[in-house]
């Protein structure tokens, strides 16, 4: 009977010591991969600032380094290692930038934090080429200080003939970057990045001898795209696209050398929204909506003599008063309902309109109908 007992017990201790394996699995390809806050722009921009170009020691064709590492549940980086090795000194240079690397965005797999391994290939020739002309610290009133009592720092680079000039925290998470032609004067002529705090894409732009040409990008700080602007020498120019933070699209906007011009389009099909912070509802709610439908709805005979049934799904625009326009018939089962459908929707009260910023706004609104024989 003991001996039952402990191998019981010891099956159990085995069972539970294989659990805790598996929940601290180190995943190689996990749905969702770990990611560099602020995404690769950020992560090159981590490399090229705090690798010690002195320690590296490229005396040979490898000029591409690969390095293994765990990001744990946390986002640390821990398990550091070379895969690809160029020489001791130079592994040992990349090993300390990696291990001082700011937490990442962990992995998960189904829907679970998890631990992943990553291999991060790294083009040391790339940062060799450039040259630091030199590193200005600032306070937060952005004035020249001391290396101690600076809240920023500015790092300028040259790069054959352009010059990087990237702006970051003292922490060493990146404020902003661009590229420019001259340094004095300084001209503004490439790639521009501002990054909120917690190092995700605040805007990004393109700049034409000092002036913003092309496409601009804003994001929200959950790092999805809230406008698209189209400028013509540092003049909102064309059509501009506003985005909700579900990727939505809000708005479009007409301008012409900078100034607003109108909706692209009719104002009553670029004023209706889709997506809307307060859904329009029928007076009394759902279950009067329902009773309204039941009560005034007929099944055509069509219909009825050849057995159709199924759902109308039909769609219409609730305005800002509450009433309905724009009927139509998304999709229909034919026998004359799509036609009921279409005669309900207009028989019904005014409904309780959209909001959208506090506003009362045009709201597209489907509807579906069921048809179903007793």
């Amino acid at each position: 009977m003991k001996k039952n007992f402990l191998l019981l017990f010891a099956l159990i201790c085995l069972s539970i010591a294989n659990a805790q394996t598996k929940t601290d699995s180190i995943y190689i390809t996990p749905d969702i991969p770990a990611t560099f806050v602020g995404g690769d722009s950020a992560r090159i921009a981590f490399i090229k600032t705090n690798l010690i170009t002195d320690k590296l020691n490229i005396d040979n064709n490898l000029t591409q380094i690969y390095v293994q590492f765990v990001v744990e549940k946390s986002g640390e980086i821990s398990n550091a290692v070379i895969l690809k090795s160029i020489n001791k000194q130079t592994d040992d240079e990349v090993l300390r930038m990696v291990k001082i690397m700011p937490k990442w965005t962990p992995s998960q797999h189904i829907n679970v934090i998890v631990r992943s391994q990553v291999i991060m290939p790294i083009k040391l020739k790339n940062i060799i080429v450039e040259t630091v002309i030199d590193t200005t610290y600032f306070n937060k009133d952005w004035k020249k200080t001391s290396s101690e009592n600076a809240d920023y720092y500015r790092i300028r680079k040259k790069n054959g003939t352009i010059y990087n000039i990237n702006y970051y925290f003292k922490s060493g998470g990146i404020v902003d970057q661009g590229e420019y032609s001259s340094l004095s004067p300084e001209i503004k002529h490439g790639h521009f990045v501002v990054f909120y705090d917690n190092g995700i894409k605040k805007s990004e732009y393109n700049c034409v001898n000092d002036t913003i040409q092309g496409e601009s990008f804003d994001y929200y700080p959950s790092g999805k795209l809230k406008s698209k602007i189209n400028y013509l020498n540092n003049n909102k120019n064309g059509v501009s696209f506003e985005y909700l933070d579900n990727d939505s699209l809000l708005r479009k906007k007409v301008y012409k050398d900078g100034v607003f011009i109108s909706f692209e389009g009719v104002e009553d099909s670029i004023d209706v929204y889709s997506v809307v912070e307060i859904l329009p509802d029928f007076p009394g709610g759902d279950n009067a909506r329902l009773e309204f439908l039941s009560n005034n709805i007929k099944y055509p005979q069509e219909a009825l003599e050849n057995e159709i049934q199924g759902t109308v799904y039909t769609q219409f625009v609730v305005e800002r008063d509450g009433s309905i326009t724009n009927i139509k018939v998304l999709k229909g089962i034919g026998g004359g309902c799509d036609e009921e459908c279409v005669r309900i929707v207009k028989l019904m009260p005014k409904w309780n309109p959209g909001m959208l910023r506090g506003k009362y706004v045009r709201t597209e609104f489907i509807l579906p109908i069921l048809f179903k024989l007793s």
